[in-house]
């Protein structure tokens, strides 16, 4: 069996990160200015799982959250929350947001709410993510931290 570890995302590792998300056609575009709060999960040196935050004072949106088809049902999707969470606790972050087409229900169970779009604070509705790259059909949620 092989060990999964996480670590924080680097420069080096911006290109394989964006064609990971590509993949699973998630936006990648803006990733660069928010590299510093991703982590990612690795088995050996293959790319098998990321999870960032866009930071914004006590606010944070959490995106882009993939594991690779082939080490799905491992709980690395859980681990991953679990340290963007504790990594958004040590930025002080008190409320994550995140929009997301398939996987509400995922979300729910780690106790994130469907709330309204119209509700987002006005620095999460300016992010390049909120405004331009997820369509209006993507749920919005919310969780406090």
């Amino acid at each position: 069996m092989s060990t999964i570890r996480y670590s924080p995302a680097s420069i080096a590792d911006l290109e394989e990160i964006s064609k990971f998300l590509s993949t699973f056609s998630l936006p990648a575009a803006d990733i660069s200015t928010h590299l510093s709060n991703f982590i990612l999960a690795k088995d050996s040196q293959q790319l098998v799982g990321c999870i960032g935050l866009e930071v914004y004072g006590a606010h944070a949106l959490l995106r882009s959250l993939a594991v690779h088809t082939s080490f799905r049902n491992r709980k690395i999707a859980h681990q991953l929350c679990e340290q963007i969470i504790r990594l958004a606790a040590s930025r002080n972050v008190t409320k994550l947001h995140l929009l997301t087409e398939t996987a509400q229900k995922y979300f729910e169970d780690l106790g994130f709410d469907w709330t309204q779009r119209s509700e987002a604070p006005e620095r999460i509705q300016r992010t390049i993510e909120f405004a331009e790259l997820c369509p209006a059909s993507a749920v919005y949620m919310t969780k406090k931290i």
